[in-house]
């Protein structure tokens, strides 16, 4: 018995998305026909085949009530490299191959769990010799984005996505109007239409309405994985990538560009002002134009701050999100506030009797009130008699001795430092000073 690789459809087959063909084999299209015979489960009938010419040859069923897989191999148990299409003629199964003139082939099958019976399997020369793939419009997409789509029957947006072949329920990179052209051995074409079927399936049929056999398959050169509401992806790079579509076992690549998303960094952004320190988080109210499209907060970008609390230099970052990527910074003033203290001078008494035998200290807090001053605050005398004096640090007031009765006006300039987040102040306050 020879030594068998058996190669499983589900992962080298090119699976077909497509069901219910019609019959496209007749009778004359073979070069020869077997009836397999499986009397016992499980057993693999195998008929051989020499060919006269080299070329693409095509072993093939359309019977496809048990037939689930088959090989050709040489004598020597090598596997001959083949392209296996399900459901191809009628519902029947095809296995495309490169056949040398002169050698013997072996093709075996197998039958799909416990099935027994006799059915009829044809080799003959390929149908078709070649293919092309026209889109109906340029393969071109955003970064990160959905790409184009159809209507349903319910009026629902049907997303193409790129999925890796072992995705199940997800639409392949096929529009409406696409054109599959196959070149058939005979030299005529036949031009396949994509259409979108009562289920919803992308498919692929001729003028007269006959579907595709084995329908269109395809890989890409790089993958892109979504979740079903395409929150998460990894995204295809910028560039210029390709899919493969294949027909039986002929393939046609076709260019798909992916473009980077239009840039905030682009866009025009006012309604950023300058503002006065508030002691809380400052924000604006910007607006985003892209090429005179006015954007939407929370769906085409978002908004986040750095050093919007204190006085100083704050920052607006802008960043795409949505249909549009990039960031812009733009900055923006936080003024200092106004300090907000307030000085009043008061009015003092000192007895004379005690003026004139020594020097009189008046504190500050008798002679000025000083509140809500922002920053050190110090005192300067701006005018008055000479024998009254100033403390700069701690506004109290010297009367020298000897000083006369009278009343003595006095005036003071209060002055508050200012913080990070105040302005300097100075007031000129008036104290009275009686001496009795």
């Amino acid at each position: 018995m020879k030594k068998i690789i058996s190669l499983m459809l589900a992962m080298t087959v090119l699976l077909s998305v497509f069901a219910g063909l019609s019959l496209h084999a007749e009778a004359a299209d073979y070069l020869k026909k077997w009836t397999m015979t499986v009397s016992e489960p499980r057993e693999t009938p195998e008929v051989d085949y020499t060919p006269t010419e080299s070329g693409r040859y095509c072993f093939w069923t359309d019977d496809a009530e048990m037939m689930v897989r088959g090989d050709v191999y040489l004598d020597d148990d090598t596997e001959v490299e083949k392209t296996i299409c399900d459901r191809f003629y009628g519902n029947g199964f095809a296995i495309f191959c490169q056949l040398t003139a002169g050698v013997t082939y072996h093709f075996q099958l197998y039958l799909d769990d416990d099935n027994t019976g006799s059915f009829p399997v044809y080799v003959g020369k390929a149908p078709y010799t070649s293919v092309t793939y026209t889109p109906v419009k340029a393969k071109s997409f955003t970064e990160n984005t959905y790409g184009d789509y159809v209507t349903d029957a319910s009026g629902n947006k049907v997303y193409y996505y790129f999925y890796s072949m072992s995705a199940e329920n997800y639409w392949a990179p096929y529009a409406v109007g696409d054109k599959l052209t196959v070149k058939n051995a005979d030299g005529t074409s036949t031009v396949y239409t994509c259409y979108q079927n009562s289920s919803g399936a992308m498919n692929f049929r001729d003028a007269k309405g006959n579907d595709i056999p084995g329908g269109v398959t395809y890989t890409t050169d790089q993958r892109i994985q979504y979740t079903a509401d395409g929150a998460k992806s990894v995204a295809w790079k910028v560039g210029t990538h390709n899919i493969t579509y294949h027909f039986a076992d002929l393939s046609v690549n076709v260019p798909v560009t992916i473009v980077a998303k239009p840039s905030v960094a682009d866009a025009k952004v006012t309604g950023i002002t300058a503002k006065v320190y508030t002691g809380k988080a400052i924000t604006q109210k910007t607006i985003v134009k892209y090429n005179g499209t006015l954007l939407t907060k929370g769906t085409d970008y978002t908004v986040s701050y750095k050093y919007n609390v204190n006085a100083g230099t704050a920052k607006v970052i802008i960043k795409g999100i949505g249909n549009y990527g990039g960031s812009i910074t733009k900055t923006f003033t936080i003024k200092k506030d106004a300090n907000p203290m307030t000085a009043t001078g008061k009015v003092v008494s000192l007895k004379y009797s005690k003026v004139k035998k020594a020097k009189q200290a008046i504190a500050r807090k008798k002679a000025i009130t000083v509140s809500k001053a922002k920053g050190t605050v110090t005192y300067a005398k701006a005018s008055g008699n000479s024998k009254i004096v100033v403390n700069k640090t701690t506004g109290n007031i010297t009367v020298k001795k000897g000083l006369k009765k009278g009343t003595y006006k006095v005036k003071i300039k209060v002055t508050a430092a200012g913080t990070t987040n105040y302005k300097k102040l100075t007031k000129v306050v008036t104290v009275t000073i009686k001496v009795k």
